[in-house]
């Protein structure tokens, strides 16, 4: 038997607002190095997300 696990409102808000800190973060930062590798990072994380 597969069990399928939603997210609460609170954890949906919760990524939201992570999601949020780190596109500001992002936007804010002028090198592109770092706006790439933290580019990445938020790439990564959401694809671990979605394995999860």
């Amino acid at each position: 038997m597969i069990t399928e696990m939603g997210m609460t409102d609170k954890q949906w808000k919760g990524w939201l607002r992570r999601l949020k800190r780190d596109l500001e973060e992002l936007k804010e930062n002028k090198d592109e190095e770092k706006r790439q590798k933290k580019l990445d990072q938020m790439l990564e994380d959401i694809q671990q997300d979605l394995e999860d």
